[in-house]
């Protein structure tokens, strides 16, 4: 894979995409505990019935795994013990996305607490704990007063670079295959929406010093940040976090999420100034300014989350997507409209498939609990809210109507992988 300024291309051939926010998929193909193999399968099998043909996962979570609110069990439970199991739920994973052709962005470290990520490596550097709680007396902006640290820790920051270069030098115990060989991996995602905070020049000298790395331990796949752009009216001037550090040559391509809630650009009782049609407006607007700073570096954006909550920001698999369906139409539709014209937009992923698994209902604060099946919203963040669910029928016919107006050249030729393990190292 490789990109031609204003998309990419595969085996010679240009290629965009419609993808899924599939982040817990290392997690269902793992055989030890919280593993679910056959839900997997049918998964993949589910996803490319829509014509979804890429994946954005999860490469990396910290423990310690009695931590609340996070992805148990973790790939790496203590700073220097690495959990078999887990990474063997990524082989997994990746042989089965080739044998249906599929094709994945894998994030190595996450800004946010959800796969404890940066802050982790922070607690673990000092030797303390993460303060964050939901629902308790520390705040969230206390958690990125913490975790912005990161950027100015040298221990923490070389405890990050030794898990990501484990994950990258790794050969699949199932398939033979090296990591940085496997043409089922995409791209490299530095981290998950990671924030510069008060710390633009260290952030910047982190995205430096990490792609540099990398690109050294592996210079066949693509490199993105995982940036989620610049929302709310920030200016994209020359300073502008988006535009510097997409300015770097080890950086191969853009990218941006949408979260119209969370920005408070729309409200699901349709507050003054936040309906559904001026957020829309505000995101066409957001989505116009990115595209035209990543055209400026010669490099393609891709819309690394597409999220809107439920109707009435309800949560229940049986409830409306009205608002949301006619969200990912509007956003889609102008997605093709630039595709259409040329424009640098390398592909989409919807937030988050959560296909058949289900918010345990038993729990009153509605978070994810060690034992529940995974969603597409994250341990933190309450289980249904943005989820995608097999029954969503409204939903997926708009996915499955945009993957083919989106999706070129995605029909990729399935890859033949054995499930007979073979020697590797852990």
């Amino acid at each position: 894979m490789s990109s031609d300024g204003r998309g990419f291309v595969r085996n010679g051939k240009p290629f965009r995409f419609l993808g899924a926010n599939l982040w817990y998929g290392a997690y269902l193909g793992s055989k030890g505990e919280g593993g679910d193999r056959s839900r997997l399968v049918r998964e993949l099998d589910d996803l490319i019935s829509m014509g979804v043909r890429h994946v954005r996962v999860v490469a990396g979570s910290q423990g310690p795994d009695d931590a609340p609110y996070r992805m148990v069990p973790s790939m790496q439970p203590a700073r220097d013990e690495y959990n078999r199991d887990m990474l063997e739920g990524l082989d997994y994973l990746l042989m089965q996305l080739a044998r249906r052709g599929m094709v994945a962005t894998v994030m190595l470290n996450n800004f946010m607490p959800w796969s404890g990520g940066m802050a982790q490596f922070v607690a673990w550097s000092q030797e303390t704990t993460v303060p964050f709680s939901i629902g308790g007396t520390v705040s969230r902006e206390s958690y990125f007063t913490f975790v912005e640290q990161f950027y100015m820790d040298t221990d923490a920051m070389e405890a990050s670079y030794a898990w990501a270069e484990h994950v990258i030098g790794r050969r699949n115990a199932l398939s033979g295959v090296e990591y940085k060989s496997d043409p089922t991996i995409m791209a490299w995602e530095m981290a998950n929406a990671p924030r510069a905070m008060s710390m633009q020049h260290e952030f910047r000298n982190w995205v430096r010093r990490f792609g540099t790395h990398i690109k050294s331990w592996d210079a066949s796949h693509l490199l993105t940040v995982g940036h989620e752009g610049s929302p709310g009216g920030q200016r994209l001037g020359a300073g502008n976090d988006f535009r510097v550090i997409h300015s770097i040559e080890e950086i191969d391509f853009a990218t941006v999420q949408m979260w119209p809630n969370d920005w408070g650009w729309y409200a699901a009782d349709n507050a003054a100034g936040r309906s559904l049609p001026e957020a829309v407006g505000k995101c066409k607007v957001f989505l116009e300014e990115h595209v035209s700073v990543a055209e400026v570096f010669h490099k393609p954006l891709v819309i690394d989350a597409l999220g809107l909550v439920r109707d009435n920001g309800a949560m229940k698999p049986e409830t409306k997507t009205e608002k949301r369906d006619e969200f990912l139409k509007d956003i889609l539709y102008e997605v093709v409209l630039h595709l259409k014209r040329k424009r640098a937009i390398g592909g989409v992923h919807f937030w988050g498939w959560a296909g058949e698994g289900r918010p345990n209902e038993d729990h009153d604060d509605h978070r994810w609990r060690h034992g529940d099946a995974p969603t597409g919203d994250p341990p933190d963040t309450l289980q249904g809210r943005f989820s995608i669910f097999d029954q969503d029928t409204s939903t997926r016919a708009v996915l499955v109507d945009y993957a083919k107006q989106i999706n070129f050249n995605a029909a990729i030729t399935a890859v033949k992988t054995e499930l007979e393990p073979v020697p590797a190292t852990g």
